[in-house]
């Protein structure tokens, strides 16, 4: 029995340490199906100034309508073959402080944690926020930071099943062995 016991810890943290790889392997995280977004080239326009606004993961040839939460549409844009845009837009008079900039359309197959009009907040002396959906943002959904624990609790069960059946065994093959003369 102590031989099982010797022989089995090992294997125990051999598997542990070989399942863990194949666990995180197995995950592709972020989906290849990523949110759609904007990016401004100023990020505090003056009335008047004339300023790029750039877009990508949008669907290929989608129409896009830049919009201002004053509803203002500053231009419309179609996606190339990758899904990007860009688009010279110039800022008309609004009132003071921080304005959102949507991009309007042009994405149909979205994940549902993606935003539904991407952003971008325009401010006086603020600067923008950060573009909803942006690379190095957090896109409204939950972040993947670990590995998919499941497979690893999967093998630990098994293995403390094991044991434990080999365990049982021992034990009773001792009792019911026949006395040797």
């Amino acid at each position: 029995m102590r031989l099982r016991a010797v022989l089995l810890l090992p294997l125990t943290l051999v598997l542990l340490v070989v399942g863990a790889p194949l666990a995180t392997s197995a995950v592709a995280y972020p989906v290849s199906n990523s949110c759609a977004y904007i990016e401004v080239s100023t990020q505090t326009p003056a009335v008047g100034e004339a300023f790029t606004v750039s877009g990508a993961n949008f669907d290929s040839g989608g129409n896009v309508k830049l919009v201002l939460d004053t509803g203002a549409v500053l231009g419309h844009a179609t996606a190339d073959a990758d899904g990007s845009f860009s688009k010279q837009v110039t800022m008309p008079s609004v009132g003071p402080g921080s304005h959102k900039l949507s991009a309007v359309g042009g994405k149909t197959d979205q994940p549902s944690s993606c935003p539904a009009d991407p952003f971008v907040s325009l401010g006086d002396n603020g600067g923008a926020a950060a573009s909803a959906g942006a690379p190095g943002t957090n896109s409204g959904g939950t972040a993947f930071t670990g590995v998919d624990v499941l497979l690893l609790v999967v093998i630990a069960l098994a293995l403390i099943t094991v044991g434990v059946a080999l365990n049982r065994r021992s034990r009773s093959g001792r009792r019911t062995a026949a006395p040797v003369a």
